[in-house]
């Protein structure tokens, strides 16, 4: 498995004060991106947290978001969940 250099809480924690719009704007892009896609070959992520969200470091200051945790992950054609089941949310 590939290292990651930060979850997206411990970016956010020690980059939040730091960050421009545009950086801002890319990792969101990016982010959309990235569940567009695990949506569009049909997967539902059921574990989505930000420490859940990887960030990848570049030398030339890029940075690289991945999605990581597909353990609960829906499958489309799935029966072990079943429709109009409730789902609760957990505060931090």
């Amino acid at each position: 498995m590939e290292y990651a250099d930060a979850t997206l809480y411990q970016f956010n924690k020690s980059n939040n004060n730091t960050l421009l719009l545009d950086e801002r704007r890319a990792l969101v892009v990016q982010l959309l991106n990235a569940f567009e896609y695990i949506h569009a070959i049909g997967l539902l992520l059921r574990d989505i947290s930000y420490h859940n969200i990887l960030i990848n470091y570049y030398e030339d200051g890029s940075n690289l978001l991945k999605i990581s945790d597909f353990g609960l992950v829906k499958l489309p054609d799935s029966v072990l969940i079943r429709q109009g089941t409730e789902i609760s949310y957990k505060r931090l």
